[in-house]
């Protein structure tokens, strides 16, 4: 087939769902406007028939229902793998916001080799002059600066273009280690700016808090790029699918002509010795209440059922974690500690927190003795989000509530995960990532 009858035929997109995705109907609206056909593929459809595509389109949503952390779930899928076979020949592949989650989790963005994880999309903090305004879910019109035009998805978007396009998103910050960041930020495509063009760090601006205001980045090689605003829910998006078209043309113009496409990755250098893990260090007049639901947990079930996909020998049961520190004026009272991890908090303020029904519902969930939790478990795990806004928030909340919480110093969450199996399968499940990303999260070991 000659070079001009093949850029006759319009390229086909594959929209790849996952179960929780959306905006399908939006993304093939978007393709076929600019002359592409999209069709919908499931994220377990007949991978054989996957490389007749010309690109590819992770779509937004809720995939597995965020579990875990959103996009970790679907990142392990077979699909990802044969996504990892077609970016290296080439093919484009644009991940919108859950989409964007996946490929992060994945590793395909910011592209180290083997897949590694290199960085993560953190929960959204809002902050304006140093205060924090907000965090969690944000829905609105943001502008975002195009910096880097030599991509699969920017070239028809004339350098530092500014447009108005929508967020909404919860874990939409982008986050990455000071060397990863020093070496990807040439591969930044966008960035949250005001009116004008100029990058401010400060909501709302910046929507989510996002390091150095990104708001999409893309891997070295330039045809893999995560994005968290939604190109294919505005008209001035519509450069991004225009770009793509016109980079899979070119594309097919230099295979026809016999010129390999050059795939590059980052090196494994990067993130060597990220996923430390280091032992969980109790403190002084704290306490670390272990709850479980009396119900079904469906994160643990679904996690369990990935471990057991990936064969991963391990058994999983996950808790949450509440650790609770009172002001140092508490200990002089040297109440015996009443779970027993080496507590020396208040058994009175322990209760009151229980009773205020604040950081857990007794209807639903139960507290677990620690002792007998590391009886039943070979390993424990405790998983904590570095900017730990939801720990913050009950500190708040129970201080608003009654003057008898004044001593009240810190509240940290954690999930808590106790581990059942070898401990080479263990450690296998640890180096997986599947538990923790650690570019945003903090990993703890209890002794």
């Amino acid at each position: 087939m000659s070079s001009t009858t093949s850029l006759q035929i319009a390229p086909k997109i594959a929209i790849i769902l996952f179960p929780g995705s959306n905006y399908e109907l939006e993304t093939k609206f978007a393709l076929e406007s600019v002359g592409m056909i999209g069709e919908e593929f499931l994220w377990n459809g007949d991978l054989e028939k996957f490389a007749d595509y010309d690109g590819y389109f992770i779509t937004g949503g809720f995939s597995f229902e965020d579990r875990i952390r959103s996009g970790v779930i679907s990142s392990k899928s077979d699909i990802v793998q044969v996504l990892y076979t077609q970016a290296k020949v080439g093919k484009p592949i644009l991940g919108v916001c859950n989409g964007a989650q996946i490929l992060i989790e994945s590793g395909l963005v910011p592209g180290i080799e083997n897949l590694a994880l290199g960085g993560a999309l953190a929960h959204n903090r809002r902050m304006k002059d140093g205060k924090v305004l907000g965090t969690g879910f944000y829905n609105s019109h943001v502008n975002i600066k195009i910096t880097n035009t030599n991509t699969a998805f920017t070239n028809c978007f004339e350098k530092d273009e500014v447009i108005e396009i929508i967020v909404a998103h919860g874990e939409g910050k982008f986050v990455f280690s000071q060397p990863v960041f020093d070496t990807v930020k040439n591969q930044i495509t966008t960035q949250y700016c005001d009116e004008s063009g100029s990058i401010l760090d400060e909501f709302p601006i910046n929507p989510n808090g996002s390091m150095s205001n990104i708001a999409s980045i893309i891997n070295p090689s330039g045809n893999v790029m995560a994005i968290m605003p939604h190109p294919e829910r505005s008209a001035t998006g519509i450069k991004f699918f225009q770009s793509m078209k016109k980079y899979i043309q070119e594309l097919k113009v230099k295979k026809d002509s016999g010129k390999d496409f050059e795939y590059k990755e980052l090196p494994l250098s990067l993130v060597q010795g990220i996923n430390i893990i280091t032992d969980f260090e109790q403190g002084l007049n704290s306490e670390l209440l272990a709850v479980r639901l009396r119900i079904t947990d469906n994160e643990e079930q679904t996690t369990q059922m990935l471990l057991d996909q990936k064969n991963i020998k391990v058994k999983l049961t996950k808790y949450i974690g509440w650790n609770v520190k009172a002001s140092n004026i508490l200990i002089e009272q040297k109440t015996p500690p009443i779970r027993g991890l080496g507590g020396t908090i208040n058994a009175e303020l322990i209760n009151s927190i229980i009773t205020s029904e604040e950081l857990f519902n007794p209807k639903k969930e139960k507290l677990v003795e620690l002792e007998l939790l590391k009886t039943n478990n070979d390993k424990i795990i405790l998983v904590k989000n570095i900017e730990d806004s939801e720990g913050k928030s009950k500190l708040q909340t129970l201080q608003a509530l009654s003057s008898d919480f004044e001593s009240l110093a810190n509240i940290d969450k954690y999930w808590i995960w106790g581990l059942k199996g070898q401990d080479s399968e263990i450690q296998n499940l640890l180096d997986s990532n599947i538990l923790a990303n650690p570019f945003s999260q903090e990993v703890n070991k209890l002794k």
